[in-house]
């Protein structure tokens, strides 16, 4: 009989208290939605990103250092005809005033969120709008400028993004369907003014693009995995195994275009001319 007492504690203790805690976080963020919908068309409806986990679709961050938090938030028009929203608002006084927006076509949000991507010690809002299953993701990254948000690249698009972040800046992974379930991986950096091909990170960051494409060839020996591999060891300055690679792709009846024009970026990239550079 004591047994089952403590079994039915430890339920409430595992299981409830989670609970209290969720119910607790949304009324907290209560006021800022009744705030937030006084200033939103009355057709409007709050968009929660797919990532990052637990995002929601009301965030703050301090955009101008000042000390006091912006809010911004992700909507969508129930009649807009596929348009999304992202709207920053700051607190003048008393009141919230709307200080920047922009839209997008799609059907929702990939990701919406904060991270230094330049470096610079202060967070960019990064977002990346859901466009289709086939067209991926449009990737957009802007900065804090002359008290308003600016656009710092031109849009990406991709299929799957993964964050890498270092000890001063965010780096980004971009995976784009090149056939199936095939993917040309990027993998960038900021630097100067704008996003760079990184071969030091990508190198890094290689093993998990080896990883999915070795059980992808496991399950079907098929020549685009062995290409986007080859794309991959190439911009990871692997020599001899994207040579390997390239080899194994020229054996397959499709594809030997596409081989033979890695084939020659690898002779460039190889070349005596390259190599004093």
């Amino acid at each position: 009989m004591k047994k089952k007492v403590w079994v039915f504690i430890i339920f409430l203790l595992v299981f409830l208290q989670p609970l209290g805690t969720t119910v607790a976080a949304k009324t907290e963020l209560q006021p800022l939605y009744e705030t937030v919908k006084e200033l939103l068309p009355t057709e409007a409806e709050f968009i929660i990103p797919n990532t990052p986990d637990s995002v929601s679709s009301i965030q703050v961050f301090d955009f101008d250092q000042d000390g006091q938090q912006e809010m911004m938030v992700t909507y969508r028009l129930e009649n807009g005809l596929g348009k999304l929203h992202a709207l920053l608002l700051k607190k003048e006084g008393n009141q919230w005033k709307k200080i920047w927006e922009t839209t997008s076509e799609g059907f929702d949000i990939e990701y919406a969120g904060f991270e230094d991507i330049t470096g610079d010690g202060v967070g960019e809002f990064v977002i990346a709008w859901g466009i289709g299953a086939s067209a991926g993701n449009k990737l957009e990254i802007y900065r804090w400028e002359e008290n308003t948000l600016k656009r710092i690249i031109e849009p990406r698009f991709f299929h799957r993004m993964e964050l890498l972040k270092g000890e001063n800046q965010t780096s980004l992974a971009l995976w784009e369907r090149y056939c199936c379930d095939a993917f040309l991986v990027d993998v960038l950096t900021w630097a100067s003014k704008g996003l760079v091909s990184d071969e030091d990170l990508y190198r890094q960051y290689y093993p998990q693009v080896m990883s999915y494409y070795e059980a992808k060839i496991k399950e079907m020996d098929a020549w685009f995995y062995w290409y986007a591999l080859a794309d991959a060891q190439l911009k990871a300055n692997l020599m001899v195994e994207v040579t390997e690679s390239i080899q194994k792709g020229l054996t397959f009846i499709h594809g030997k275009k596409e081989f033979n024009e890695l084939r020659r970026r690898l002779e460039a990239k190889t070349s005596p001319q390259n190599a004093t550079q």
